[in-house]
């Protein structure tokens, strides 16, 4: 859905490679892939890739380096917050309507290397691993939403695939932690689908989508789990409630 606009191959290199540096999969000091790693994961020219990687440094995203390599930059993104009363979305399993047919993939569980944001909001240290799940939901057959799960091995170690495929994940996790979440914390924003987000999602290269950064802590504020759930926006809307009174006269 490009609306009559055709995407250069550099701006869909460069908006990928950005959304994997603001999420930690390249983290500050690192060096991203050289140019020859990058252009045979995106199929495009050498000329393509510098272009892409010029755009970023430009950004601030990226230092460049001698050679054909390109490190990545310490930056501050600047988002206002704004606090809603409701939660965005509901990711309970028993909240979704009975009459669809939805299934769930999951694409993979494993014990990772811990990306810096997610081991920050987990307060796992460096050299500790972290458990990632990833699960493709579909209407039909058709992807409509992505989510990564995270969590120390500890707590998470015991969820396997099947109990995913048909309930939701914070409910699987509250059936197998000792300590249960008490309240989450959601950060809600608008981002386009990159060439990683589109091809999991099966849609063109700059559709919207949302973002979902959902925290699950426990009553003592601890950090137990963390998702980036990524939503197809024309298969999702916005719902709130809020009560503005107990009582009515």
């Amino acid at each position: 859905m490009y609306w009559g606009r055709e995407i250069p191959y550099y701006l869909q290199v460069a908006e990928t490679l950005r959304r994997r540096i603001k999420e930690g999969q390249y983290q500050v000091g690192e060096l991203v892939p050289s140019h020859r790693e990058l252009e045979e994961e995106f199929k495009v020219s050498n000329i393509t890739i510098r272009k892409a990687l010029t755009l970023l440094t430009q950004e601030g995203f990226l230092t460049a380096k001698r050679g054909v390599k390109a490190e990545v930059a310490k930056r501050k993104d600047d988002f206002i917050e704004v606090q809603l009363t409701s939660d965005f979305m509901e990711f309970s399993g028993s909240f979704l309507p009975p009459n669809l047919d939805i299934r769930v993939k999951v694409l993979e569980i494993t014990i990772v290397p811990g990306q810096k944001r997610v081991r920050d909001i987990l307060s796992i240290k460096p050299e500790e691993q972290v458990w990632r799940m990833k699960r493709v939901r579909k209407i039909k057959g058709q992807p409509i939403s992505y989510y990564v799960n995270y969590g120390p091995p500890e707590l998470m170690g015991k969820i396997g695939k099947k109990d995913v495929e048909k309930r939701g994940f914070i409910e699987v996790f509250k059936d197998i932690s000792e300590i249960k979440p008490s309240r989450m914390e959601q950060r809600v924003q608008a981002i386009m689908a990159d060439m990683d987000l589109s091809r999991l999602l099966g849609v063109d290269y700059a559709d919207p989508l949302f973002f979902v950064e959902t925290t699950y802590l426990s009553k003592m504020a601890k950090a137990l789990a963390l998702t980036h759930a990524y939503l197809r926006a024309d298969r999702y809307r916005y719902l709130a409630v809020t009560v503005l009174s107990q009582s009515l006269k």
